[in-house]
């Protein structure tokens, strides 16, 4: 019985499908390029586009929202940090419109980097299902410092999530959801003394209607938003 063995530049095409796939999926909210966006107009001279905000520097969005639902999703494995989170911020409840007319109120959170430490699914909710499975050696971040050591932020607009965060050990026995006051106060606290606290995570899922990733002082050097070293990749 004869073995195949990809090729070098096989496996490489591989790794690079990958992730131009995974990008996509993550990004695929903050662009609203996607089929599912593009056939669903803003209505007569798009007055349908959500007015949006970002936490730092207040920076004013008009997206055209699909009703595409992307799932970051993950799951408990003990007490052991699964992701780790630094300046997270509550901004509060917000009323989004999306390109159909319809209004939803969402949960708009804020962080300065998030990185996952030890295994996540991020999966699209709407007919054409489908998810990436994020395996790393070490960490995948999102956000976190360009290369000029600027912070890149990231702003999610949520209908649901829940947080197993590890405080003291007592978080992640009990999750917490994302309208409960405790987690305002921990928000509060986080995003109080910048790059001085990184809060360590157990468990989350997370309904994310629309995400994007921007930094306040832009550099000529690498913006990168999303990094994966060492990183396995899975489609299904």
């Amino acid at each position: 019985m004869s073995t195949y063995q990809p090729s070098r530049r096989m496996q490489s095409l591989t790794v690079i499908v990958a992730v131009l796939l995974f990008v996509v999926t993550w990004l695929a909210l903050a662009t609203q390029t996607s089929a599912s966006a593009a056939s669903a107009p803003c209505g007569p001279g798009d007055a349908n586009r959500a007015a949006l905000k970002t936490v730092h520097g207040e920076r004013a969005l008009r997206p055209c929202l699909s009703k595409v639902n992307l799932k970051l999703s993950i799951p408990q494995d003990g007490l052991r940090s699964r992701f780790n989170v630094k300046e997270i911020r509550r901004a509060g409840q917000e009323t989004v419109k999306f390109a159909d007319g319809s209004t939803e109120k969402l949960w708009h959170l804020s962080f300065a980097s998030f990185k996952v430490l030890d295994g996540a699914t991020i999966r699209t909710t709407d007919n054409n299902d489908a998810q990436v499975s994020i395996t790393p050696d070490k960490e995948a971040s999102f956000g976190g410092a360009a290369d000029s050591g600027k912070p890149i932020y990231t702003d999610v607009w949520v209908s649901a999530a829940t947080f197993r965060i590890n405080l003291l050990l007592i978080g992640c026995l009990v999750p917490i959801d994302v309208s409960n006051p405790l987690l305002a106060l921990v928000t509060v606290a986080n995003s109080a003394i910048p790059n001085a606290i990184t809060l360590g995570g157990c468990a989350i899922d997370m309904d994310i209607r629309y995400l994007v990733s921007y930094s306040d002082d832009p550099s000529s050097a690498g913006n990168y938003p999303v990094r994966l070293p060492n990183t396995t990749l899975s489609l299904s």
